[in-house]
């Protein structure tokens, strides 16, 4: 038996593909616990609160950022409504989405998974399940499409996924195809080892001439926006609003999920 589980009811759809599953589908929107529905009829209403939520995506061996509550938190302060979609399995997430959705003219919206879903994509039988509850989600939306962005590298297995699953490649990125990720774990020496020779010139370099990296608080923000603009007019980028900066400086900076770095040479951001 599949159930689906919502922050508002609990219903059970028996006699649905995916029995060998064995799973369950959870949905509620951030910030409300996920009712569900036992045998015995009792409620439960754990599995997708916040704190349950986050340890799920922070479990996953490509966990993000963007799939997090405190993201979520961040995004409603700009009009978009978000709703979490999770396969259970023996009260444990397997699998799961959190989906924002933009309202849009008519009544309709824009359902966007942003580095997700967190779902092992070699499990063909849960990557269906899943999807088939994210989109009878953004139909219940009326969303006019779902865009994807998994934080993986392109495979053949992902090409695979994706033909199976009816989904087109996008002439639209909402973000960078791709970023650079540096271990932190290696001591310096190694961290700096990695690097190609003119890198850790210019490290070397900076260190020096006595730059040096410093926390920004909300006090900075100001010298954040212009230099973002002066980047951004440079490189041809498109920039958020400073209130949406000032909205990440307080939901995200001030609450120890982020950090601002500034680098100072001569009391000179």
């Amino acid at each position: 038996m599949l159930q689906i589980h919502t922050s508002e009811c609990a219903s059970s759809l028996k006699g649905r593909a995916t029995s060998s599953i064995g799973q369950a589908i959870a949905q509620s929107r951030p910030g409300n616990a996920g009712q569900s529905a036992t045998a015995s009829g009792e409620k439960t209403w754990h599995l997708l609160e916040d704190r349950a939520w986050d340890e799920f995506v922070l479990g996953r061996p490509r966990s993000h950022m963007l799939q997090t509550s405190h993201w979520a938190a961040l995004k409603s302060r700009f009009e978009w409504d978000s709703e979490r979609i999770a396969l259970v399995d023996d009260g444990s997430i397997v699998a799961g989405a959190q989906v924002l959705y933009m309202p849009l003219p008519m009544g309709l919206t824009m359902a966007y998974v942003p580095r997700g879903p967190l779902v092992d994509w070699a499990d063909w039988d849960v990557v269906q399940a899943l999807f088939g509850a994210i989109r009878s989600a953004s139909r219940r939306r009326r969303a006019f499409g779902l865009t994807v962005e998994p934080d993986l590298e392109s495979s053949l297995l992902l090409t695979d996924v994706f033909h199976r699953l009816r989904l087109r490649p996008s002439n639209k990125e909402y973000q960078p195809r791709s970023t650079i990720l540096v271990d932190l774990i290696a001591n310096e020496d190694q961290i700096l080892a990695r690097m190609k020779p003119k890198c850790r010139y210019n490290i070397r370099l900076a260190q020096r001439e006595g730059v040096v990296v410093r926390d920004g608080t909300t006090a900075d923000l100001p010298t954040f926006q212009r230099l973002l603009e002066e980047t951004a007019t440079r490189q041809s980028f498109r920039l958020h609003s400073s209130d949406y900066y000032h909205a990440v400086q307080e939901e995200l900076v001030a609450k120890g999920h982020a950090r601002l770095l500034l680098a100072v040479h001569a009391e000179q951001v």
